[in-house]
């Protein structure tokens, strides 16, 4: 069964050292494809879960000499905090989006009404 994870990769300074972690995620069983982001500080990775698991996939990170937290989860998917979750019932841009909010009123005139948490 096919999945696919993004796991942090912290510590990558260019495209070769990117590569060289690609390399060395393929080389584990079960991973069919491996999209490192240098500038991002992530990894993409496609693996069978029943051979290979993010444990796996973050020790191999480190034993690359980077620092790999975990999967990264996109905040959209994480349970929202109280005032953040009560911002979104009432159609409110939750607190912690205020650099999303900053920078959008710098390219236009108005600022978003809606969440776009889903």
């Amino acid at each position: 069964m096919n999945t696919t994870s993004v796991i942090d990769v912290s510590g990558l300074v260019s495209s070769l050292s990117a590569r060289g972690v690609e390399k060395q995620l393929r080389r584990l069983p079960g991973v069919s494809d491996v999209q490192v982001n240098y500038v991002g500080g992530g990894a993409r990775v496609v693996h069978d879960a029943t051979l290979t698991n993010v444990a796996a996939l973050q020790a191999q990170v480190e034993r690359c000499g980077y620092h790999c937290r975990g999967e990264s989860v996109p905040d959209h998917l994480c349970e929202p905090h109280a005032k953040d979750a009560m911002a979104h019932d009432m159609g409110h841009v939750p607190f912690g989006s205020t650099s999303l909010l900053l920078l959008h009123a710098s390219r236009s005139k108005s600022l978003p009404t809606q969440c776009s948490r889903t």
